[in-house]
């Protein structure tokens, strides 16, 4: 690929996460502020005082707010961009792991596609494409 052409790719990245981040935290702001489902079972059945914090609890991004934001929907609208943008970063970074060049040679299965060496004791390995049955 040109350097121009990797270029328009990361910048199709960059906008494209961008502006997911913002959809995402624009769309928090018209969330409904009702209990989500779970919640709202566990307070129609009678069983939600038992519920116990979670070891995360006095995290940064914890109960789908932003710990410093008052404003409830603000925090969630924060909280809602953080992790699709680190999502759709550790989502990229493993992509980018996993499709990393390979070296001229290389088959996609990341084998060698070099002639292979005999074992000790089998047949000598051939450099003619296997005999298949044509079916007919």
């Amino acid at each position: 690929m040109t350097t121009t052409g990797r270029r328009a790719v990361a910048l199709l990245l960059i906008v494209g996460m961008l502006s997911s981040a913002v959809v995402a935290g624009g769309a928090a702001l018209f969330a409904s502020s009702a209990p989500d489902g779970l919640e709202s079972v566990a307070e129609s059945e009678g069983f939600a005082e038992t519920a116990e914090d979670s070891a995360n609890a006095d995290s940064p991004l914890a109960d789908y707010g932003f710990a410093g934001v008052e404003d409830e929907q603000a925090g969630f609208g924060i909280s809602a961009a953080i992790g699709l943008t680190l999502t759709l970063g550790l989502g990229l970074g493993l992509f980018m792991l996993l499709t990393a060049r390979r070296k001229p040679g290389e088959l996609e299965t990341g084998f060698s596609a070099s002639p292979r060496k005999s074992e000790p004791g089998s047949p000598p390995a051939s450099d003619s494409a296997p005999d298949w049955p044509t079916g007919g």
